[in-house]
């Protein structure tokens, strides 16, 4: 599944940004492509090309980690849930 969402900009060049989002088959946020603040990438600019965010989900649909096809923007851990004595 991907949507696109059209956001405005005001960088001096009067374009539409579209930014793409793909989701997995359990709605997580997958991916993110955003142009670059020129328009390269469909913005309609001349710029130098956009950013692309990668998200990856560990087995239970758990955020671990955010690259942008490179490098590690952030990993993510999940400790063990503990109960509440009753």
């Amino acid at each position: 599944m991907s949507s696109k969402e059209q956001l405005s900009y005001t960088d001096g060049t009067p374009a539409m940004k579209i930014v793409t989002k793909r989701l997995d088959g359990a709605g997580n946020r997958t991916s993110e492509v955003y142009p670059d603040a020129g328009g390269g990438a469909g913005g309609g600019g001349g710029g130098t090309g956009a950013r692309s965010l990668v998200n990856n989900y560990n087995a239970i649909s758990q955020l671990t980690s955010t690259t942008d096809g490179t490098n590690t923007l952030a990993s993510y851990a999940m400790t063990r849930v503990r109960r509440l004595p009753q």
